[in-house]
């Protein structure tokens, strides 16, 4: 799940719902369970929240290449 803005703004729950999606795509409930993956995210939205007001950007020596996105 992707959403597309022009402004380019994203709230760090919106990003919360879309970590929450890459995770049940990638790791199956067998192998995590539902409850792990929300404190995951729970953690993630912590650590977005800690730098609200930042500009994030990829280090220029060592990447990380983006997921696909999928178009809803």
């Amino acid at each position: 799940m992707h959403t597309t803005r022009s402004d380019g703004h994203r709230t760090v729950r919106e990003l919360g719902g879309e970590i929450w999606s890459e995770l049940l795509k990638a790791i199956p409930e067998e192998k995590l369970d539902w409850r792990v993956k929300n404190e995951i995210v729970d953690v993630v939205m912590g650590v977005l929240a800690r730098h609200v007001g930042d500009t994030i950007g990829n280090d220029d020596d060592l990447p990380v290449e983006p997921l696909k996105c999928e178009q809803t």
